[in-house]
């Protein structure tokens, strides 16, 4: 029973709501190109007042608009609540504002009054003007823009005009990037973009742009500017080698070049002291010599920074020269010791090294090696030695060194047996070495007696000479004569040496032999001649034999058959 009357209470209050005029739809924000046409929606349920359109002023009031054809008229049949406005040959000045569509009261006593909210309609406006401008110096850009290779450069895009505001893009040649901050400022109508874009030296004469997109634009509008990417020299050698030969004498040009911006100052240096030799970008050394090899370092430098340096070397190729033989001139050594010889040399490339020792028989190779060291010298190990280097370039010889050996003697002659023809003169020739010079005393061993002479006397058949000097320093010969030999005369001979640092004996055992007469040797000629023939006819009759034998056995078989 409750319930009853809160049922009757609602359907009144429906009815009632449903009986007054009420919105069916507002009008809504929209765009509209210049010149163009475009239809505000308002409509009214249960309409019973009058349609009525405002434009709001900008400083807050409002303007009735009235019904003009060709420029304003209803879009739709007011009497059914189709209020809607067509406005046509859209222009900025009079149609781009804030609309409000309004019905009065269905009658004087209702409060049933519509008003709508406001509606933005945009009238469509193509931007005027795009400029850009260095953020720091905020002005115009009417050159490339500057920036350094590493860091960021910033520049901004100013947009004047335009409804509704335009939107801005940048790109870097084709490449669009991200990163633009954007302002609008009402007041003045311009839009501006901020963008900073790390470059890098590739980025040099790039271009870069900001384009305007509107729709209200019949064609593109942009604003564009080359990059100036500057950036610290970056330097290359030609040849491209690090390590370059030459031949000494020869020239070498060596070529640096800096790409940098701007341009930079290129110089060459010796990496050893420093020393700047060079001011222009080439290195350049006419007859270069050895003294001139070594690394050179190209820098460049400009206003923003110094290069890394670049390094050739040059290796220059000489020929190969002996500087000295240490020791040099004579070199006294005892005998049985042992000597160092060193030869000093240049080079390059390295040399080869030979040490050739000048014998009375020729030269002799003793060594390849720096340092020669000839162990427990004999004397055989006197005489001069030379040191000889070479490379690919050219080869060079020492000053000889002689090298003297000092000690007790020694023989260096083998005739320890000598075969002599009775009733000849005999010469006894026996080398020997020694320093000082030895005492020599030959002995000559008799039934009788035993005979000594020494060097410079004589006695009866027998003589000796003084010593001579052989080929080899230190070294000499000693001679004894022996006249008219017999059968005497054969027996040792032995020669005694002696000096400060020992002695040497030396035996020689000579042989008298009878001479053969004519007849005994015709008679030894005539006796192989014999021996010879008859060789020889065996040999024949041997032959023919063999011969027949065969001839008989190829007949044979024939009689078979």
């Amino acid at each position: 029973m409750h319930s009853l009357p809160k049922l009757i209470v609602s359907l009144m209050t429906w009815t009632v709501t449903t009986s007054m005029q009420h919105w069916a739809e507002q009008p809504s924000s929209t765009f509209v190109n210049p010149g163009g046409e475009v239809v505000l929606a308002c409509r009214i349920n249960n309409k019973g007042g009058d349609c009525r359109w405002e434009k709001k002023n900008e400083n807050g009031g409002s303007v009735p608009v009235g019904i003009y054809p060709g420029k304003y008229e209803w879009a739709g049949r007011t009497e059914v609540g189709d209020c809607s406005l067509r406005i046509m040959e859209a222009d900025f000045d009079y149609d781009n504002g804030r609309w409000v569509c309004q019905v009065t009261a269905s009658g004087f006593k209702e409060t049933d009054t519509l008003i709508s909210n406001e509606a933005i309609l945009s009238v469509r406006a193509p931007p005027k003007s795009v400029v850009l401008q260095n953020p720091e110096e905020a002005s115009q850009l009417e050159a490339p823009l500057t920036g350094i290779a590493g860091k960021d450069v910033g520049v901004e895009c100013i947009v004047e005009g335009g409804n509704p505001p335009p939107k801005l893009h940048w790109y870097l040649d084709a490449t669009e990037i991200e990163g633009g901050l954007e302002s609008e400022n009402q007041e003045k109508q311009t839009v501006t973009s901020i963008i900073h874009i790390p470059v890098r030296k590739e980025d040099q004469q790039k271009i870069i742009r900001c384009v305007v997109e509107h729709e209200a634009l019949q064609t593109e509008m942009e604003a564009a500017t080359e990059l100036d990417i500057q950036f610290a020299p970056e330097v290359s050698i030609k040849p491209t080698e690090a390590s370059i030969l030459a031949l000494e004498d020869s020239t070498v040009n060596i070529t640096c070049t800096a790409q940098a911006n701007p341009a930079a100052s290129t110089i060459w240096k010796e990496k050893k002291t420093g020393k700047t030799i060079s001011y222009n970008g080439v290195l350049s050394l006419p007859n270069i010599s050895k003294q001139q090899a070594g690394s050179y370092v190209c820098e460049a430098s400009n206003v923003i920074g110094i290069s890394e340096s670049l390094e050739t070397v040059i290796n220059v190729k000489y020929g190969a020269t002996v500087l000295a033989v240490v020791p040099q001139g004579i070199v006294e050594k005892t005998y049985n010791t042992d000597v160092e010889l060193t030869c000093q040399a240049d080079g390059n490339p390295l040399p080869s090294f030979k040490w050739v020792h000048h014998t009375k028989t020729g030269p002799v190779t003793r060594g390849h090696d720096k340092v020669l060291r000839i162990a427990r010298l004999d004397y055989k190990d006197q005489g001069e030695y030379s040191c000889e280097v070479t490379n690919e370039i050219s080869s060079s010889r020492s000053e000889v060194v002689l090298v003297n050996i000092q000690g007790p003697p020694r023989i260096t002659s083998e005739n320890k047996h000598i075969f002599l023809l009775e009733g000849s003169d005999a010469t006894l020739e026996v080398e020997f070495c020694g320093s000082p010079i030895p005492k020599q005393t030959w002995q000559i061993e008799s039934i009788e007696k035993k005979l000594t002479l020494v060097a410079g006397t004589s006695h009866d058949k027998y003589r000796v000479e003084k010593e001579r000097k052989s080929d080899t320093n230190n070294c000499f010969i000693s001679v004894l004569h022996i006249l008219s030999t017999d059968q005497f005369d054969s027996k040792d001979y032995i020669l005694k040496l002696e000096n400060e640092h020992g002695e040497e004996i030396h035996k020689a055992h000579v042989t008298i032999g009878e001479e053969l007469s004519k007849e005994t040797l015709i008679g030894s000629v005539v006796g192989a001649a014999v021996t010879f023939l008859l060789v020889l006819c065996v040999l024949i009759c041997w032959c023919r034999k063999c011969c027949r034998s065969e001839k008989q056995l190829k007949q044979d078989p024939e009689r078979n058959l």
